[in-house]
């Protein structure tokens, strides 16, 4: 498969060696560097969010175990071995994330119920059967939601090899080379690329500037998600994204200054015709969408029926602007024959121009009006009966905070007669992970015939923390003459192993900074882009920071400061130390008062835009548009040796 291979790059990297013994030994315990424990991370309780910082005295391991500790070795063995990989995964049984630890991971078994209809969803056991398209090769991209990895996963698969990076709005991106492209293909997001994780408006300035790009051999197409749809349908005095509305939300603080940026994105890229809701390939009777698009008297299209017929503003607007007979928009109103599909199959005629009419609610000239705008955001996220952004398709068992223990609810796939996905048409969709890292295939026994939902959401940000401690990047290729294929990227041969990648990250940004810096930190001029590094003191078990005395005059020109969310931004400072959980991230995503939230980091600086960063015994402040920047230079460096090796 071209662009594609096992192959995986060796980066090996110096580290000196009171690095890897910095210690001092008191009594039966081991006294660790901060940086040097991995396992700690999680086990440290710091979920309240005034909490104090950790001194190098709360870490500690029994030195019984050895003078250098295992967790110790498995911190630094990346840098002795460290690789980056891209490779096709293997299809497994899809298996429940445990949300316990001490749960073994069950395969998800859908248990019916009275009134459920009858389900199952398996692993996809005849892949190169399966195709998103028979002419061309598709590579499919699930829900990033701050995590961008998957998109390089996707690009490679085509058979990009070449990507840097540049700034757009004083927010760094990835450029992809699609010169080398010469059979046409096709590349597909399905939606939400942003909220969870720090990189989402990464993500957003990345997909831009690539749909932007006139190469007629790659077709693009982006499904927006509900986490992308607030930004292109609040009014337009909107500040923030309610938490009521989605959650969690990187824009859910009031008065964000970056978010009318990202509102304007969207709508840009809108009105350049690069956004969809639904797409229809009548040739596969496949509908893709971001999640299970739902018949029956419950389902989105008998809601989507009742506001067609109700709406004489957006029926005007079909028949007058975009030329749509009076028949056809009757004939959606009216609504399909079912039960002739059981027999005959999916009536195209009817599929096509209901998805085209569907793609009309986001029409740049429809919701240009407030109104209009208001309208199309109750169909599609209001209240009441599920939309086709919102239907999961499988409700699986939970884990109880309270009991801590797992809720006794069995795994349903959540259809019955009044809701259930469209009859005889197999869906693609993200938006609902189940729960599971890997894709499967959920068959449901409608009462108008059997319909098959490909589920491509396989957590890889769904499941992690913002920014991904445990993430899985994965993408989805598919051909004509290989069928269906899943791409993995693998970083120390552990998915992509970010608290590894991310100390790579501070390595160099802590080179660059000495680039930039000269030797007398004292009499250190600053420069506008780049701050200086304070040495430890390690004189005794704590290690003491000495901040330095001119940081907070350094005051960035208004270019040097990042345009991305300011709770991605404090996200970031808390990454980059190590220094967050869930518990954590989940009360931050209460927050929605703007200078509550600056309060919440002992890493970010919100006057000169500015993150500190603890590594190897040292402080070092350094803005956030060039942690960022170094972010994606470090993962074009990984890619560019990995593909020298094809």
């Amino acid at each position: 498969m071209p662009g594609i291979s096992s192959v995986s790059v060796k980066m090996s990297f110096s580290i000196p060696r009171d690095s890897l013994e910095s210690r001092s030994v008191s009594g039966d315990s081991t006294t660790l560097s901060k940086d040097s424990v991995v396992a700690k991370r999680h086990s440290d309780t710091l979920g309240k969010l005034n909490r104090r910082k950790l001194s190098i005295s709360d870490l500690k391991i029994n030195s019984k175990e050895s003078c250098l500790s295992k967790v110790c070795l498995s911190f630094f063995g990346c840098y002795r071995d460290s690789s980056f990989n891209i490779y096709e995964g293997s299809l497994n049984q899809p298996r429940r994330i445990p949300l316990d630890k001490d749960e073994k991971p069950p395969l998800i078994r859908l248990t019916q119920s009275k009134g459920l209809l009858g389900s199952s969803f398996k692993v996809i056991k005849h892949p190169h059967q399966l195709v998103f398209n028979r002419q061309m090769q598709v590579a499919a991209v699930g829900d990033m939601e701050g995590e961008i990895v998957s998109a390089v996963a996707a690009m490679q698969s085509l058979g990009v090899t070449k990507m840097t990076s540049d700034f757009f709005k004083g927010i760094p991106y990835l450029k992809f080379d699609l010169s080398q492209l010469e059979d046409h293909k096709k590349l597909i997001f399905l939606g939400d690329i942003l909220d969870r994780g720090p990189l989402g408006m990464i993500n957003l300035v990345t997909l831009f500037k690539l749909f932007d790009n006139p190469n007629p051999v790659l077709e693009k197409t982006f499904i927006l998600g509900n986490h992308d749809l607030p930004y292109l349908l609040l009014p337009s005095d909107a500040d923030h994204v309610s938490i009521k509305l989605i959650k969690p939300s990187i824009f859910s603080v009031k008065g964000d200054p970056n978010f009318s940026l990202a509102c304007g994105i969207f709508e840009e890229m809108n009105k350049k015709g690069y956004l969809k809701l639904a797409e229809y390939d009548p040739d596969l009777a496949q509908l893709t969408c971001h999640a299970v698009f739902t018949a029956g008297d419950h389902g989105f299209l008998k809601k989507f029926q009742n506001f067609l017929s109700q709406s004489t503003s957006f029926r005007d607007f079909l028949i007058s602007k975009k030329r749509i007979d009076q028949k056809i928009v009757d004939m959606l109103i009216a609504g399909p024959d079912f039960s002739n599909w059981k027999e005959k199959g999916p009536d195209h005629s009817y599929m096509q121009p209901l998805v085209d009419v569907i793609n009309c609610l986001i029409d740049k000239d429809f919701i240009v009006q407030n109104k209009n705008r208001n309208a199309v955001l109750e169909l599609l996220m209001g209240e009441g009966v599920k939309s086709f952004v919102f239907k999961q398709g499988i409700s699986i068992y939970k884990y109880n905070k309270i009991t801590e223990k797992m809720c006794k609810v069995p795994p349903f796939a959540d259809f019955n007669d009044d809701c259930f996905s469209l009859p005889c048409i197999r869906q693609i969709n993200g938006h609902w992970p189940a729960e599971s890292r890997d894709p499967g295939l959920l068959t449901v026994k409608t009462p108008y015939g059997n319909s098959e939902v490909v589920k491509l959401d396989c957590a890889t940000s769904s499941q992690m923390l913002p920014g991904g401690f445990v993430a899985y990047p994965v993408s989805f290729l598919t051909g004509p003459d290989f069928g269906f294929k899943k791409i993995k990227v693998s970083y120390q041969g552990k998915g992509f192993n970010i608290a590894y990648f991310l100390n790579e990250l501070k390595s160099r940004l802590e080179k660059l900074i000495a680039l930039h810096c000269s030797n007398d930190a004292k009499s250190q001029e600053f420069d506008s882009s780049w701050i200086s590094v304070s040495q430890f003191s390690d004189t005794s078990n704590d290690i003491r920071i000495r901040k330095l005395g001119s940081i907070d005059k350094v005051r960035p020109t208004s270019e040097g400061i990042s345009n991305i969310p300011v709770k991605a931004k404090i996200l970031l400072a808390e990454f980059l130390n190590s220094k967050f959980n869930r518990h954590y991230v989940e009360e931050l995503n209460k927050i929605e008062d703007l200078t509550s939230l600056y309060q919440q980091s002992n890493f970010y600086f919100k006057d000169s835009d500015i993150i500190s960063i603890n590594h190897n015994h040292k402080t070092f402040f350094i803005k956030v548009n060039n942690v960022l920047k170094q972010y994606l230079e470090c993962l074009i460096q990984l890619y560019d040796e990995f593909n020298s090796k094809l």
